[in-house]
């Protein structure tokens, strides 16, 4: 009886442990089988991010005019860390390799001058050409001063985005890059915008072809609606040299309605060949110090002259003259008329920028 209830205890052992290593076996097999699904989730979030990130590059080009993006606000810096690049819900990111640099001096419609990192570096934009204002030994092309003052509406004092394609540098030592800036959120391509508006011409460039689809189509709707450098140029007149001489009423005129208010913070001007005007320019302070950087792109030199009128008041006026293809860097004490006043600028040449800032 003894020897048959002990054999009874071992079956019955034997089975809870057989019973026991089943459950084991079974939990393990779900634990391995919710790990598969997550695992599966997790690969397909980032496929479908992968595919939402190249999803703007379209065969339509679809981003605003350049005109909506001059008129976007730029967005107010974050007192916390942001993603460099977003993800807007349309439009397009950069794919390549990318850096972050602050736009120093635009040269003209597809060259800038960055500080990445503390230093220096010329940038020339992929994909495009605008017509050229600073060549040496070419004179100023048709819609060049428009070029270079659409891309300093862009990009000047803007950190961009640098996306770097397959190429470094061109002949000249400038970084080739396609250049992306933030506009409220929304990344865009500024060679692409400038393209869109009639301001430059797609170039590709192989094998610097990342975007050269795009580009063409861009291109395409310009021409079509005759934009910019597709529309027909003005007539020089048989007398023409081909340079300009000096500030004359016939040089194009830009005018800026946006309120500027000079404070101990610089403020800057800048622009290339023409007449500009801001015609709502308040100074806090009858002192200002004013900073020049200015270069020549012809020859026979070029002058920048300058005015700052208040409504009833005698005209505070000064000029800068180069002589040859040379660059001029200065500074001084202005007095100025407290309030509201105009600022007038009047250049023949192909570059320059005026900052003021309130004297303490």
């Amino acid at each position: 009886m003894d020897a048959a209830g002990a054999a009874a205890r071992g079956k019955a052992r034997a089975k809870a442990a057989a019973a026991r290593q089943a459950k084991r076996g079974a939990g393990e097999g779900n634990g391995r089988g919710r790990r598969y699904v997550v695992r599966g989730l997790i690969a397909f979030e980032i496929i479908a991010l992968s595919a939402l990130a190249g999803y703007g590059i379209l065969t339509n080009v679809t981003a605003p005019d350049i005109a909506a993006v001059f008129a976007t606000p730029r967005p107010t810096p974050s007192a916390t860390p942001t993603p460099a690049v977003t993800l807007p819900a349309t439009g397009f990111v950069p794919s390549g390799p990318t850096t972050e640099a602050t736009v120093e001096r635009v040269v003209d419609g597809d060259t800038i001058v960055v500080d990445a990192g503390g230093v220096e570096l010329y940038v020339r934009y992929i994909g495009m050409d605008a017509p050229e204002a600073v060549k040496l030994d070419t004179p100023v092309q048709f819609m060049a001063p428009e070029a270079t003052q659409a891309n300093a509406q862009l990009v000047s004092g803007q950190t961009v985005i640098l996306e770097r394609d397959t190429s470094e540098a061109d002949d000249s030592a400038r970084l080739l890059r396609h250049v992306w800036v933030d506009r409220d959120g929304t990344l865009f391509l500024v060679g692409l915008e400038l393209v869109k508006a009639g301001f430059a011409q797609a170039t590709p460039l192989p094998p610097d072809t990342r975007y050269e689809a795009l580009y063409a189509d861009a291109e395409a709707q310009a021409k079509a609606a005759g934009l910019g450098i597709w529309g027909a140029p003005p007539d020089p007149g048989p007398e023409s040299s081909g340079e300009p001489v000096g500030p004359t009423p016939s040089l194009r005129t830009f005018t800026s309605l946006d309120p500027l208010v000079v404070t101990a913070a610089s403020s800057t001007f800048r622009g290339g060949i023409g007449i500009y005007d801001w015609s709502s320019v308040s100074f806090t302070s009858s002192k200002i110090r004013m900073a020049w950087d200015i270069s020549s792109t012809t020859r026979s030199g070029c002058r920048v002259d300058w005015t700052i009128q208040a409504r009833g008041g005698e005209p505070v006026a000064g000029a800068q003259e180069l002589d040859g293809r040379t660059r001029k860097r200065g500074n001084g004490i202005v007095t100025v008329p407290v309030g509201a006043t105009r600022v007038t600028i009047t250049s023949t040449c192909g570059d320059w920028l005026i900052s003021v800032s309130e004297v303490s």
